[in-house]
């Protein structure tokens, strides 16, 4: 069969999707189309054998084009949902909480359960591990040498996600030590600060959890 055969079949096959929804009273699709109504009064009374006459023949009543502006948005719009799903794989992998997944991607509790057990990602019980002062040090020295700003705007996300992976810090210990250098809460954090500012050398740590 050849391309302008199929295209032929496949445009009669949608006329007779407009014929079966005129014969149950809808008449919307056809005027949206703009089919005249002396047209549309003919369809509807288009006889069973009239169809598949009309249906089988390779005579195009209808005629196709592309859309070039609505096609390159709806590819840009395809590639942009793919990355933001990796954006969102990847921060699960990494252990993102649902305070992440909510402030960076709008997805709550239930998507975030929903996309773990699909992902086969387990959550541990229990209070998130504390780290040391090493740990906090070497990831406030890797957010400060990184190029992000603003820890709350989306694109830190990806600062963060890379820290992560080179420090082997679950994302979300990695987002609450960053936070906890944008805005120190404790006495502790206060003094590790001021000691990260008066050295800005890494620590030499594993980085591992334990």
């Amino acid at each position: 069969m050849s391309d302008k055969s199929a295209i032929s079949q496949a445009a009669n096959h949608f006329l007779l999707q407009l014929v079966m929804e005129l014969k149950t009273g809808n008449i919307r699709r056809c005027e949206a189309l703009g089919i005249p109504p002396d047209v549309i009064r003919m369809l509807r009374d288009m006889t069973l054998e009239e169809l598949q006459c009309v249906c089988s023949s390779k005579v195009s009543v209808l005629s196709f084009a592309v859309n070039s502006d609505n096609l390159i948005r709806l590819i840009d719009y395809a590639r942009e949902e793919c990355q933001r799903n990796e954006r969102i794989d990847r921060a699960l992998a990494l252990g993102a909480s649902i305070e992440i997944m909510r402030h960076y991607f709008g997805i709550n509790g239930c998507d975030v359960a929903m996309r773990r057990r699909i992902a086969g990602i387990t959550v541990r019980d229990g209070r998130e591990y504390t780290l040391s002062d090493d740990e906090l040090a070497s990831v406030w020295h890797h957010w400060v040498r990184s190029s992000a700003t603003d820890l709350y705007e989306t694109s830190s996300l990806d600062a963060l996600m890379l820290i992560s992976e080179e420090t082997n810090l679950s994302l979300t210990a990695v987002w609450r030590a960053v936070r906890e250098y944008v805005t120190p809460r404790t006495r502790r954090s206060n003094l590790l600060k001021k000691r990260a500012r008066g050295d800005r050398s890494p620590p030499d740590v594993a980085g591992g959890q334990a």
